[in-house]
C-alpha cells in the first residue's frame, strides 16, 4: 500500500512538473506576410506619406522562464507608393505632369513580454520593446520632360531620404499548433515613425503565418 501511494505521488509529481519544464525550453521560429499602415500627422493636407502595402516579417522566440518571452524579429514593410497627376496649360498646349513619393519601412525589433497558454493548442503573447527602424523616401516625376526641352529635360532625379531611429514598439501574437512542432501564427504590431526634420507617424502592422516550434 505504501510503495503504491508513493508510485501515485511521483507520478502526479511527474505531471505537474513536466509541462513547466517543456516550456521551459520552447523556441520558436516564425515567418509571416505582414500588412502595414502607416499614417502621419497632417498639417494643412493629409500627408503623402499615409498609405499601406504588404511585405514580410521573419522571427525568433523563446520562453526565457516560465511565462517571460524573448523575441527578435526583422520585418520589410513593403514599398507606398502616392501618385498624382496634374494637368495644366503651358506654352499653349495641355500637359500632365505625373509625380510619385514612394517610402519603404524596414526594421529590426528586440522584443519581450509575457506569454501563457490558453489552452492545448493556443499560445498567447503580450510584447514591447525597441524597434530600430529604417526608412528610404523617393520622389520622382515627370516635369522636366514635359515642361523643358533637351537636354535640360534630363534633369537627374533627386537622391533618396534615408532616416534611421529607434522607437518604442509593442503588439501581441496568438499561436495554433496545427500538428506535432508546426504551427500557425497570428499578430500585431504598433510603433511610432519619426522621420526628419519633424514628420511623425503611426505604423501598424498585423500579421499571419506560420512557424516551427522546437
Amino acid at each position: 500500500m505504501i510503495a503504491l501511494t508513493r508510485l501515485r505521488v511521483a507520478v502526479l509529481v511527474t505531471t505537474l512538473l513536466t509541462p513547466t519544464e517543456a516550456a521551459a525550453q520552447q523556441v520558436w521560429v516564425n515567418g509571416a506576410l505582414q500588412r502595414a499602415v502607416e499614417d502621419f500627422e497632417d498639417d494643412v493636407i493629409p500627408s503623402r506619406l499615409d498609405g499601406s502595402a504588404t511585405g514580410w516579417t521573419i522571427g525568433l522566440s523563446a520562453l526565457a522562464l516560465r511565462h517571460a518571452v524573448v523575441a527578435i524579429e526583422w520585418s520589410d514593410g513593403g514599398t507606398i507608393t502616392d501618385a498624382r497627376t496634374t494637368t495644366l496649360e503651358a506654352n499653349g498646349r495641355t500637359v500632365t505632369i505625373t509625380s510619385a513619393l514612394t517610402h519603404r519601412t524596414r526594421g529590426l525589433s528586440l522584443l519581450g513580454g509575457f506569454s501563457h497558454g490558453v489552452s492545448a493548442r493556443v499560445r498567447m503573447s503580450y510584447l514591447g520593446g525597441i524597434a530600430f527602424t529604417r526608412v528610404r523616401r523617393e520622389f520622382t516625376s515627370t516635369a522636366a520632360g514635359v515642361l523643358l526641352v533637351p537636354p535640360s529635360d534630363r534633369t537627374a532625379s533627386a537622391p533618396p531620404i534615408d532616416d534611421r531611429f529607434a522607437t518604442l514598439a509593442g503588439g501581441a501574437e496568438a499561436m495554433v499548433r496545427i500538428s506535432g512542432h508546426l504551427h500557425a501564427v497570428i499578430g500585431v504590431r504598433l510603433q511610432r515613425i519619426e522621420l526628419m526634420p519633424d514628420l511623425t507617424g503611426w505604423g501598424l502592422r498585423t500579421l499571419f503565418g506560420g512557424g516551427w516550434t522546437f
